[in-house]
This record gives C-alpha cells, sequence and structure tokens, in this order.
C-alpha cells in the first residue's frame, strides 16, 4: 500500500507557501523562518520531554511525516480562523505541491486522532471521515490498547490523553461557565457556554440516563478525572433513558 497518496480533503485555494525547517513531531512542524506550525484538525501521539517516554505510535508519526516532506520544497498552507494558539504557534492546514492534504494522510493511515477545535473547523467531515474509516480498519494507533473504548467505571483515575470514554449520564450539572454531564466512577464532561454554538440542536437536560460516548484529551482538577468537549461530533448517544423509546 502506497502510504503517500490517496488522501482527500482538497483545498480551493492557499494562503501562502512554506519551507520545512524540521519535523517536531506528528502535528507540529517548524519552517525554515523560525515559524512553528500546529497542524488544524488531528493529535498524534506525544513526543517524551524532559526525560518522559515516548508515548506509543508518536515515533512512527514523527518518522512518516519526515518522510513525506522534503527541506527544499514550498508547501501550501491554509490558516485557521483562530490563527495562532495560546502556545504562539500558526495554526494551518498543510498541503503537498500536488494538492494533498497532509492531515488528511495521517488520519487515513491511523497516525494520530482528529481532534475538533472550534472555531477552526476546516475539512471538519473529512478529516471525521477519515479517522472513522482508520479506526474501523484498525490502523496504526487505532490497533492500541490506549484508543479502544473504555467503560468509565473502569478507569483509575490515572488516565491522561486522547480516550474514548463510554458510560451513562447520572446528572446534568450547571455553573456561570459550563455544562457538565455527570458520569459514575466521579468523571465528568465540561462543555463551556462559550462552546454552546457547537452544540446546537443538542438539549443537554434530555441527556440524564442516556448511554453515551464521548472522545478528547482527559485531564484531571479537583481531584476529578475530566473530558472537555468544543463540538458534538465528539459525543455519540448510544440509548435512550430506559422506559422511552
Amino acid at each position: 500500500m502506497n502510504l503517500y497518496a490517496g488522501s482527500q480533503c482538497r483545498a480551493p485555494g492557499y494562503d501562502q507557501h512554506v519551507r520545512i525547517d524540521y519535523v517536531i513531531d506528528g502535528d507540529t512542524i517548524s519552517l525554515e523562518n523560525g515559524d512553528r506550525v500546529r497542524l488544524i484538525g488531528i493529535d498524534t501521539p506525544e513526543i517524551g520531554s524532559d526525560g518522559q517516554a515516548h508515548q506509543q505510535g508518536a515515533l512512527a508519526a514523527r518518522h512518516y511525516l519526515e518522510d513525506l516532506l522534503r527541506l527544499e520544497v514550498k508547501y501550501p498552507i491554509v490558516y485557521g480562523v483562530e490563527r495562532h494558539d495560546h502556545f504562539g504557534r500558526s495554526l494551518a492546514h498543510l498541503f503537498l505541491p500536488t494538492g494533498e492534504n497532509v492531515q488528511a494522510l495521517l488520519l487515513k493511515h491511523g497516525f494520530g486522532t482528529s481532534l475538533t477545535i472550534p472555531p477552526n473547523l476546516g475539512f471538519l467531515e473529512c478529516y471525521q471521515q477519515l479517522s472513522r474509516q482508520a479506526r474501523a480498519s484498525r490502523r496504526g494507533i487505532w490497533g492500541l490498547r490506549q484508543y479502544q473504548t473504555i467503560k468509565v467505571t473502569e478507569l483509575s483515575g490515572m488516565e491522561r490523553g486522547y480516550r474514548i470514554i463510554e458510560g451513562p449520564i447520572v446528572a446534568i450539572g450547571k455553573s456561570r461557565s459550563s455544562i457538565w454531564l455527570k458520569l459514575e466512577n466521579n468523571f465528568a464532561i465540561r462543555i463551556r457556554r462559550g462552546d454552546l454554538e457547537y452544540f446546537h440542536g443538542l438539549q443537554f437536560s434530555n441527556l440524564k440516563g442516556m448511554r453515551i460516548q464521548a472522545r478528547g484529551l482527559l485531564y484531571k482538577r479537583n481531584k476529578q478525572l475530566r473530558l472537555r468537549l468544543r463540538h458534538k461530533v465528539d459525543l455519540r448517544i448510544l440509548t435512550t433513558p430506559q422506559g422511552t423509546s
């Protein structure tokens, strides 16, 4: 199988052409001018730093990107609506000179997961589709234990990074800044009110008792394991409350 052909998610035009200096990891590159670019719509396993071990799949993703890109070539990019992240990195979609979408290639072959962070939603449906196909075929990282669905009752509380969590919603909470979907095992899903526009049509008050599947990056706050959802594409409703159709 040719890992460097057959991507989708092409752009009608580009914002700029850039030269690559080196590949930092599977979703971050450094440009010839010193700027760093975080690839939008994808998350690859982390390269270890400060003595920490590499996450499984991290080196494979970086090596793939290194093999794909050439230093002497100019590559077209399309910037996100939000052009920089809080680290000061540029946020962009990267393309080969042929028009092939680099994020799409990474997703198609299982080197990373789709990552949805509004307002940068370009190619959202295409990236989601490629990620689902890779997951269904268990390509790359999708064959690793970390990327398999885990029941919320099986969480130890030590998990971090990307996870797919499944379980029933036992309560709905509200605070000044957020909506909280509370599951068993002291696990909570946070939706900030500023992101509610990306959950159009979803009535949170009706979700109590429903079994759901949520995917994203886990973190711990106030002794509670949490997942922040930014868009409804990362939330699947699996069942309705008992006694309803």
